[in-house]
């Protein structure tokens, strides 16, 4: 019996190798590599340079962003296990936590413009060395109209540009997070240029607004930008659905989202904060603005996806029939409930304007 045991585990064994090692085969003839090296303007290595790939043909880097690799003391990277194909790549250098800019393969400022990259079967690309420069920086504190430090606000630093018919773009370039201090410090911004700033308040008490001024960096020294906060109201209330037994019970975990009243000059609903359910399914959205807002309701979250019931208050199914929520100073506008799953439509989700804020598409 004990031989049959042994012969039995040996067998596993050499069956759990074979598939192993003939998977790793398949790969290997089916993907390939992208590698090379960062260094800095006096040609020595940079350490520590997250290098992003992502799908050429698709210019949302949420969705378009493939895989990674960072930078070891001798500035060398390899990105593996990429999908052969032709043109079908493009890398990033990201900097995040360092002072040099970001750039895009080979010597590009943005996605539009950089370099498309192939990608063969069983072998490792080898680029040309990518050279990161210094930039200059934003720095900072954050607090409340009494002087009082707010962490844990973003910093969102745009680039602030005009196409060719004198529009304003703008175009996201890094993020920062104020600590205990309400200390914040964005480096890494290319030098003669204008920026816009964005502090981002979610889940304070403290609403999110745009810096009230254009800065421009003209060379490297840092530029010290202080801002204060003004205290938002709030909107709670109770997010429950049905159970198999028809009675209503408390959803832990939701998703609420908060919208402006009135779209923008695009028609988009204009998204202003969110809030998630506790185990009793209780909510409370922070940060507001006076004014009148829209909110919609999600049964689940999980990993940017939202899905399971949902509605918009009070019982409606889209933006333009929702049932209006107004909200006056610091007050608390109360009992902004929902019971999903008792209608059968479904309702539209939007996509939350701070999608377009986050740290990095793929965090």
């Amino acid at each position: 019996m004990k031989k049959n045991n042994r012969r039995s585990w040996l067998l596993s064994a050499i069956c759990i190798f074979l598939f192993v090692f003939l998977s790793l085969a398949v790969q290997a003839q089916t993907t390939g590599a992208i590698k090379g090296t960062v260094k800095n303007a006096s040609n020595q290595p940079i350490q520590g340079i997250i290098v992003d790939v992502y799908d050429a043909d698709n210019t949302d880097l949420w969705t378009g962003w493939i895989s990674s690799a960072t930078t070891n003391a001798s500035g060398n990277y390899e990105v593996t296990n990429l999908p052969a194909c032709t043109d079908c790549y493009k890398v990033n250098y990201y900097t995040l936590g360092t002072n040099y800019i970001s750039k895009w393969y080979d010597n590009q400022p943005d996605f539009t413009n950089a370099t498309k990259l192939s990608v063969t079967a069983g072998q490792a690309i080898q680029l040309n060395d990518t050279f990161l420069l210094i930039g200059s920086s934003i720095s900072g504190k954050v607090a409340n109209t009494s002087d009082e430090p707010i962490p844990g606000v973003y910093v969102y630093v745009y680039k602030s540009t005009l196409d060719d018919n004198g529009e304003l773009v703008l175009t996201w370039v890094t993020t920062a997070t104020t600590d205990g201090n309400g200390d914040y410090r964005a480096a890494g911004l290319p030098i003669e240029s204008n920026y816009a700033i964005y502090l981002g308040a979610f889940n304070t008490e403290y609403i999110s607004k745009w810096y009230n001024a254009t800065v421009y960096l003209a060379n490297t020294t840092e530029k010290i930008i202080n801002v204060q906060l003004e205290q938002g109201g709030k909107i709670s209330g109770t997010v429950k659905s049905y159970n198999t037994a028809g009675d209503q019970v408390p959803v832990a975990m939701a998703w609420v989202d908060v919208y402006r009243n009135v779209p923008d000059s695009e028609g988009n609903p204009v998204w202003i904060g969110y809030a998630r359910t506790d185990a009793a399914g209780l909510y409370t959205a922070t940060g507001l603005p006076a004014g009148k807002f829209k909110v919609q309701f999600f049964e689940k979250y999980s990993n940017e996806i939202k899905s399971g019931s949902t509605e918009w208050y009070d019982n409606n199914y889209d933006f333009s029939s929702a049932t209006l929520v107004s909200v006056t100073g610091t007050n608390t506008t109360e009992h902004i409930d929902a019971v999903l799953g008792h209608n059968k439509k479904s309702a539209s989700a939007l996509i939350p304007a701070y999608k377009l804020l986050l740290l990095k598409p793929r965090l």
